[in-house]
Order: structure tokens, then C-alpha cells, then sequence
């Protein structure tokens, strides 16, 4: 630790209060080298670029042939009408499917995201018809899988909104051994009551068709909904029988003779209106979203592009980060002088309590050892953690001479805490802190990242990905568009996403299962 943070560390302590602002001011903002700024911008006007490209989805083309000749409301436009008016819309894979080896796929072909509807929060995701006619790549099913991952861990109702060609069947190789987890999974979630909710806006073609029919109610609309495992130019070619989409799978026929769905909307204003009597019927109870003026706000602000653009943050520079979040800028440190590599302890986040884990050197043994302790303490009292990466490349490399044992029980106890964990990549996430820092292959309930983020190929390794040799590819923009991270924000809004992600998170607690059923509910 350098002589001049354990100063002050040392005179913050002296203070004799338990509980202390943190000691990070505006000087300190400006004694930060600024240097590598013009990186971060540069950074900053790749995402926003990225981001112009996910929300025009398929092109003015596609666009005009969905909205003109197809009749039908584009899936940002659904979403928007299904929500509460109030309601932010935190959006999960954004920048996914861009760079893929069979060309950029939009967001993946798949909007989604978590928003209040009568009050509870609920994940929606729908098809981007504009995107390739919604067809199903293999990066379409991975973000599928974990936008339910979230839902299933957070205990989100789950509206679909299918309007999808099917799968890519050039690509079906690497589709089909995958693609039926999504059914699987709608299984599991509504065996544990996690409500399974279809809003049937165009074709849900062949394995698409189970789609809503194993949701727990479903809705379709009229002359736009189709439901069938092969439409009639199939049906044609199969038996010589020709037959009309309407009659074969329309909205009609599943309503009144096959029971596939259970309302029949006329148009999908007034699908939209049933979407939202059905979650006011699941009798759940919604968080309450407090005043602003119920909170203190942080003193400091995370503004400081010269943050994010270091490779690295020190002690006193994550500080200033805590100073941004936290309300009041307040934080009771656990273990302030034991483990100086990494700085546990406990604050609010729009009023509500949380742990934070913040690395700023490496994890050795007595940062282990800490950690382990603080977990222990925040998993038996029910606080959500806060994981926020801060790896040093240079400082995270493998050694012998440390004991792994440690290491070895604060990896167990992040993957065996059972409250909520919300990740956060400062700057960058290497080698064992991937691990150690609940990584996305630890689960976390929300994982996020800076744009500036880097990530090793350790990360990419243990992922699950072919290994790469290019640093670039494993920079922020790399983990958004393969869903290693759920997305990219901002330091200006990381402490309003995390007050979202944290009512978002709390939910679940609110509506725990009424019944060990074990079973989904069976349709007819």
C-alpha cells in the first residue's frame, strides 16, 4: 500500500466513528492522471455507435416491411406498450449478435430486458422480426438462455413475445443441441411459480411453436399470430393438400379448436391490455420504488472519464468510485488494515443495503481470508453483494509462492452465497479474479461492465470459447456481443442501475413460492 493512502486511511480511522464518509475528495479527482481520456472517448463513441445499430435493428428495410406491409408493431414499440409508463427498461444483451462469423445480428435477433408492469418487475423478450425475420442463430439462443438464467435466478415472470421464422437451418448443427434448453427451461421456471406468459405476435414456426405452448397462459393475435410445426407451402409438399396459414395455425382455430392459446386478441393494442391483466392476476407483490428525497445522494458524482479509461484503479481511486455510489457517500469498511488488496464493506444504494467487494491489488491469502469472512456475514443477514472487478494484468499473474487454499474457500464462498450478486467490470476482470469476483461463470443475478473493461484469456477460457491469442477481442465490447457481460453501462449510471438492479433483485424476496408443486402448470 502506498505511504500516502495508508496516511490517510490512517487519520479516516482516527476519527473513532464506525461509520465514516469516505475519504476521498475533489482534489483527489484532479491529482488522477488523465492520460489515457481520448481512449476512453474513443471507446465511448464505439458503444454509442454499437448502440445506434442495435435499436435500428433490421434497417429502414426491414423496418418499413414490418411496419407497412406486415401490419405489425415493431418489438421496441411492444414493449414500450406493455410496461407501466414510469417504468426504466433495463435492457439485457443490447450489443449482442455484432461480429459473429456469419455476419452482425442486431441485439441478437432478441429484445430483451427487465421493466415494471402493474407494478412488478417482469423480463420480456420478444423477436426482432426487422433482424433477419427473427430467425434463430446461435447467438440468439445463448442470450435467449440467459435472459431466462436471470429470470429463473431473480424470480422474473417471463413474457415472450415469439414472432420468429424458426432456427437457421444452415447453422441447425450448432442450434439444436441448445435449442430446446429454452423449453426445458420454461418447464423448470413455472414448476417453481415462476409465471411462463406468451403474447403470440407473429409465427412461432416448427420448434418455435412450443413456445407458447408450454407458457402457463398465451395469447394471440388475430391474422398476424400463427402457431404450426410446418406452414402450408410444408404441408403442400409433404401431402399435396392445400391449405391457408389461418386455417392451419391461425389465431382462430388455436383459440376455439386445438386450445393451443387462451385469449383471442383482435389486434395487439388489445393483446398489450391482456398482457397486463394476466401479471395483475398473478397476485404477486410489486417493490415499492422510493423518492429520491428518501435517500442521501453520494457527494461525488462518476463523471471522471479518466477513470474509466485506467487500465488500472488504486486504493484511493476506488474510493472515489465508492464515494459515487453510495449513498451519502458513506461506507463502513470491514477489515480496513487486513488484506489491503481488496476493500470489503457495507453502505446503501438508493436506500438499500448492500456489501461491496472491491479489488484494487491482488488477492492473496489475507485478502482471501477476508473476503470469505465478509460473505459469510452478508449471506446470513441477507445482504446482496456487490462485486466490483478491479484486476491488475500485471499483478494477477499465477505465483507459486501463494497458498491456494484461501483463494480456494472465497471461490466456494462465492459460488455458495445465496443472496443476490450483482458483478460490476471496472476496468478489468484476469486470470483468477474471474473466479474470485463472481465472473460470469459464477452466476451473478446482473453482471455489467465499463467500456473500458478488459478481460483475460483465462476469462475465455474457462467460458467455454475457443482460446484467443488478439488482447482486443477481449475488451468490453467482445464480452457484450458473445453475452459474457449482460451489458456495457456507463460510470454516470452505475449507481442508478445498480438502485434498479437492487429492486429488481429484492422481488424475489417479497414473493417467495406458495406451493412445492414441483411440476409446471399442464396445459389441455
Amino acid at each position: 500500500m502506498h505511504a500516502g493512502v495508508r496516511c490517510m486511511i490512517r487519520r479516516w480511522m482516527s476519527q473513532g466513528c464506525f461509520t465514516q464518509p469516505i475519504p476521498f475528495t475533489a482534489e483527489d479527482v484532479s491529482k488522477i492522471d488523465n492520460a489515457s481520456i481520448s481512449g476512453y472517448q474513443s471507446k465511448l463513441a464505439k458503444y454509442k455507435e454499437l448502440e445506434k445499430a442495435a435499436l435500428i435493428g433490421g434497417g429502414p428495410r426491414g423496418i418499413e416491411r414490418h411496419v407497412t406491409k406486415n401490419r405489425k408493431v415493431l418489438i421496441r414499440e411492444r414493449i414500450k406498450n406493455i410496461l407501466d409508463q414510469d417504468s426504466p427498461f433495463l435492457e439485457i444483451g443490447k450489443l449482442a449478435g455484432f461480429d459473429m462469423p456469419y455476419g452482425d445480428l442486431p441485439a441478437a435477433g432478441v429484445v430483451a430486458g427487465i421493466g415494471r408492469i402493474q407494478g412488478i418487475y417482469c423480463m420480456i423478450s420478444g423477436n426482432d422480426a426487422t433482424v433477419k425475420a427473427g430467425t434463430y442463430y446461435p447467438i440468439t439462443v445463448k442470450k435467449s438462455g440467459r435472459v431466462q438464467n436471470i429470470s429463473e435466478m431473480n424470480r422474473l415472470p417471463v413474457i415472450y413475445m415469439p414472432d420468429s421464422g424458426g432456427a437457421f437451418l444452415p447453422l441447425q448443427s450448432e442450434i439444436f443441441i441448445y435449442g430446446g434448453r429454452g423449453f426445458y427451461n420454461q418447464a423448470v421456471m413455472s414448476s417453481k411459480g415462476i409465471a411462463q406468459i406468451a403474447m403470440v405476435c407473429g409465427s412461432c414456426t416448427a420448434g418455435g411453436a412450443y413456445n407458447p405452448t408450454m407458457s402457463d397462459e398465451a395469447i394471440i393475435i388475430d391474422r398476424i399470430g400463427k402457431i404450426f410445426l410446418g406452414g402450408p407451402p410444408l404441408v403442400k409438399a409433404a401431402t399435396g393438400e392445400i391449405v391457408t396459414d389461418e386455417d392451419l395455425g391461425g389465431a382462430f382455430m388455436h383459440s376455439s379448436v386445438s386450445g393451443c392459446t387462451d385469449y383471442f386478441a383482435t389486434d395487439e393494442t388489445q393483446g398489450f391490455k391482456m398482457c397486463r391483466e394476466i401479471v395483475e392476476s398473478l397476485n404477486m407483490r410489486p417493490v415499492p420504488v422510493p423518492n429520491t428525497s428518501s435517500f442521501l445522494q453520494p457527494k461525488a458524482d462518476l463523471t471522471w472519464t479518466d477513470l474509466e479509461g485506467k487500465s488500472h484503479l488504486d486504493k484511493v481511486e476506488i474510493y472515489g468510485v465508492l464515494s459515487g455510489l453510495l449513498d451519502g457517500s458513506t461506507f463502513k469498511e470491514f477489515k480496513a488494515f487486513y488484506g489491503p488488496g481488496l476493500i470489503t464493506g457495507s453502505g446503501y444504494i438508493e436506500g438499500n443495503m448492500v456489501g461491496i467487494i472491491a479489488n484494487s491489488g491482488q488477492i492473496l491469502e489475507a485478502e482471501a481470508l477476508k473476503a470469505a469472512h465478509f460473505i459469510d456475514m452478508c449471506n446470513r443477514r441477507a445482504t446482496p453483494l456487490i462485486f466490483l472487478q478491479n484486476s491488475d494484468a500485471t499483478s494477477a499473474l499465477a505465483n507459486d509462492s501463494y497458498d491456494l487454499k484461501p483463494r480456494g474457500s472465497m471461490s466456494a464462498a462465492v459460488a455458495t452465497a445465496c443472496v443476490p450478486k450483482i458483478s460490476v467490470t471496472l476496468t478489468g476482470c484476469f486470470h483468477e479474479d474471474y473466479l474470485l469476483m463472481c465472473g460470469p461463470s459464477y452466476n451473478p443475478n446482473l453482471n455489467f461492465a465499463w467500456p473500458g473493461a478488459q478481460f483475460s484469456s483465462f476469462l475465455m477460457d474457462n467460458a467455454g470459447l475457443p482460446e484467443k491469442r488478439d488482447d482486443e477481442e477481449f475488451d468490453a465490447f467482445y464480452a457484450a456481443f458473445n453475452v459474457l457481460t449482460d451489458a456495457i453501462i456507463t460510470p454516470e449510471i452505475t449507481r442508478m442501475v445498480l438502485g434498479e438492479s437492487l429492486r429488481i433483485v429484492k422481488q424475489q424476496s417479497l414473493n417467495l413460492p406458495v406451493t412445492n408443486l414441483r411440476y409446471p402448470v399442464f396445459r389441455m
